[in-house]
């Protein structure tokens, strides 16, 4: 501003400026790689779900073939829900220890509850 007005050679500056930081944002946003696939928390986190879906799969064959009653199944899920909020938290190994610690607990759960003598009527 030279004398308190903007010339429309400065106001096409000004636009021109905008539109170039607008478009380096929108590009940074939007174009960022967020993670590497094969970088080692990403494999972690990758078993961590594939051990979670086979747990569900064992608890639902226990239920389907008898082995495991609605008391212990209920319990068995009980533990699953209350180790998903420490998963969503884990960014340290500490962390992580303590999530695989549970899950290692939960599954030794459920292989017990499977091979008890308790049966679904």
């Amino acid at each position: 501003m030279r004398n308190g007005t903007l010339s429309a050679a400065e106001r096409a500056q000004i636009q021109h400026q905008q539109n170039r930081e607008s478009n380096a944002i929108y590009n940074h946003n939007h174009g960022a790689q967020t993670g590497h696939p094969d970088s080692l928390k990403s494999s972690m986190e990758q078993a961590n779900v594939q051990r979670n879906i086979n747990q569900e799969r064992r608890l639902h064959n226990g239920v389907k073939n008898g082995a495991l009653t609605n008391r212990e199944l209920s319990r068995a899920e009980g533990g699953e829900a209350h180790a998903d909020p420490m998963e969503s938290r884990r960014d340290t190994l500490r962390q992580t220890g303590r999530v695989q610690r549970t899950d290692n607990r939960d599954s030794r759960r459920i292989h017990r509850a499977k091979h008890n003598v308790r049966a679904r009527h």
